[in-house]
């Protein structure tokens, strides 16, 4: 894949009853695939590994359909085909037995598909810039997009976010909160393709990293937007709407921190990254950070910020750093939030 705009999700619905079955011997692993396999006669077998060498590489969208067509025996499986992973199937299965002659023995002949080049890693589309990311998102299924921005930075992610529709912004903001971790190799692929998870999702588990994952992004949009979204998400899911709630935290919210929990937090912080996020900040505010500082590191705060020059940006990025060690001590239980 060369350029995010190019990206399409193709369809199964042309896939054939021998295709199918070569997805899932792929889809099953080897180690189920070789018990399968007992279930096949030897013209059938042959004809599944000869659909199998020449089945070009699924999208998530296309497993998922199948997924769903075979829901209680593949539930939580998932797999794009790799080259050589035919031929290392065949030669678990059929062990001693030459994968070329076999396959060739039922009279087709075998077309092999090019090796697809690289695709880019997430730091090379970052570096694309938003505009970029925007576009193909607004493309794509917003499942698409939800797996997409959970792999990318927190602030990148946040910044796509800001600008889409809010329509799009919405349905995929919904859709992270269900982004499930999914082990390698299927990941691998995945990531590849910039596809969303096809794992079958639980609605009685409720997986704290994506939640918290969430709450990292919302953190990062702007307080009006923010407050939106996760209405939408109670909307959508008030258990997870609020245990999303229990991660949010701004910087403003330190005016409601118990004292103790104030001095956790800027404990061993650096004078100067203390003294940039109080600039500009409001005198109650600035007096409840002061007031838990010791008296050294309170004078040293005091002399940065009569000689600070920081941009706002700079401001900004200072608190959010704040806000979200404040939100890491928190998960830890070393200190307890006051929703702002």
């Amino acid at each position: 894949m060369s350029d995010l705009s190019t990206m399409s999700v193709a369809s199964s619905k042309s896939l054939s009853g021998p295709d199918k079955a070569a997805a899932f011997l792929l889809l099953a692993g080897k180690e189920a695939a070789t018990q399968l396999a007992d279930y096949f006669s030897e013209e059938e077998l042959r004809a599944v590994f000869v659909a199998a060498e020449r089945l070009q590489s699924l999208t998530v969208d296309e497993m998922q359909s199948l997924v769903e067509e075979f829901r209680d025996e593949f539930a939580r499986n998932g797999m794009i085909k790799t080259p050589g992973s035919v031929e290392s199937l065949f030669s678990d299965m059929r062990p001693g037995e030459d994968f070329t002659e076999f396959v060739n023995g039922g009279g087709q002949e075998v077309i092999r598909q090019p090796v697809v080049a690289e695709t880019p890693s997430w730091s090379q589309i970052m570096e694309q810039g938003t505009e970029k990311v925007v576009e193909f998102i607004l493309q794509e299924h917003p499942q698409t997009g939800a797996y997409l921005l959970s792999r990318l930075d927190q602030s990148f992610a946040a910044r796509v976010l800001n600008e889409l529709p809010d329509e799009m912004c919405n349905a995929i903001v919904l859709r992270l909160v269900d982004v499930t971790p999914v082990e390698h190799p299927v990941a691998t692929e995945l990531d590849k393709l910039i596809l969303t998870s096809f794992a079958q999702r639980r609605d009685d588990e409720l997986d704290g990293e994506a939640l918290e994952r969430v709450a990292g992004v919302v953190n990062e949009l702007s307080v009006e937007r923010g407050e939106k979204i996760l209405e939408l998400l109670r909307t959508a899911n008030e258990a997870k709407a609020d245990l999303i709630r229990k991660f949010l935290f701004r910087f403003e919210g330190i005016e409601g921190l118990e004292r103790q929990d104030r001095a956790i937090l800027f404990d061993g912080m650096p004078a100067e990254e203390i003294a940039v996020s109080l600039l500009g900040a409001s005198e109650t505010l600035m007096a409840c950070i002061l007031d838990v500082l010791s008296q050294r590191t309170r004078r040293s705060v005091e002399n940065e910020m009569a000689e600070a020059k920081a941009s706002e940006d700079d401001v900004l990025e200072t608190r959010k750093k704040i806000a979200k060690r404040a939100v890491t001590l928190s998960r830890d239980g070393k200190i307890r939030l006051t929703a702002d």
